[in-house]
């Protein structure tokens, strides 16, 4: 009878064990958060759709279509970027992300068009 095929090990700097103090079974933690970074790369890509579709639809009417368009491609850059990166395995961008995001957030109200009254006055 032939022997099971064994799994390779786990390399220790990403082993986690399951108990206090070391002891018991392992978890790769990585392998376990691997479907989480492959969905927030499912929902860059979507949030960059939305964005595009916007400035696309509403680009004429923002204040500095420019600065949306420049927002978009940096977006799209981005996007490009760290999902390679996420899906290679690297987790060191993590806060540079987070800064651009906030980032991209902020450029908001210097490029979109002002509010508009739900009610026109009479």
């Amino acid at each position: 009878m032939a022997a099971a095929p064994r799994a390779a090990p786990v390399p220790a700097s990403r082993r986690r064990s399951g108990r206090p103090g070391g002891s018991g079974p392992t978890v790769d933690v990585h392998a376990m958060l691997a479907p989480l970074w492959r969905g927030m790369v499912a929902y860059r890509v979507v949030a960059l759709v939305y964005a595009v579709v916007n400035v696309v639809r509403f680009g004429g009417s923002y204040a500095l279509p420019v600065a949306a368009f420049g927002v978009v491609v940096a977006m799209a850059a981005w996007t490009a970027f760290t999902s390679v990166r996420y899906l290679r395995g690297a987790r060191t961008l993590t806060l540079a992300d987070l800064a651009l995001t906030v980032a991209a957030t902020l450029s908001t109200p210097s490029s979109s068009p002002p509010p508009v009254s739900p009610r026109e006055p009479r």
